[in-house]
Order: structure tokens, then sequence, then C-alpha cells
């Protein structure tokens, strides 16, 4: 599907494309979350760091998906 010059991409426009995410589809470091300082209490909405799906702890990051589906449904 090809875009005009009035619209924008959309990411499903060009995910078959592409082997990485898009530059002005990326939060500048600075404008994102540092998960460390993030404090959670009961139940609230899980936060799963999904920085290790492709690395060394990839089964772990799989299960808290799994478990937070299972816990609160699919999100």
């Amino acid at each position: 599907m090809e875009a005009s010059a009035t619209s924008k991409l959309l990411v499903s426009d060009i995910a078959s494309s592409v082997d990485h995410v898009p530059s002005n589809y990326v939060r500048p470091i600075s404008d994102r979350p540092n998960l460390s300082e993030i404090e959670t209490s009961g139940d609230s909405i899980p936060m799963i760091d999904l920085q290790e799906l492709h690395g060394p702890n990839r089964a772990y990051v799989i299960y808290q998906v799994a478990h937070a589906c299972a816990s609160y449904g699919f999100f």
C-alpha cells in the first residue's frame, strides 16, 4: 500500500518489508520511562521489560508475558 502525500505510513504498511523499527517510531531515550524507578503495587498493570526478549532471559520474559495474560487477560 502506497501512502499519499497527505497520509502517513502505518506500521502495518511497512512491517513486512523492514527488519527493524524505523527511528521515527522510537521514542528518544530521554522520553522513555526508567523501569527501575517505577513503583508497582498490588494489582497494578504488569510491567514487563521486553528488552531481553531476544537475549539470554528470553524464557523468563515469555513466562512473564504468559503469566500476565493468564492473570490479567491479554493486553
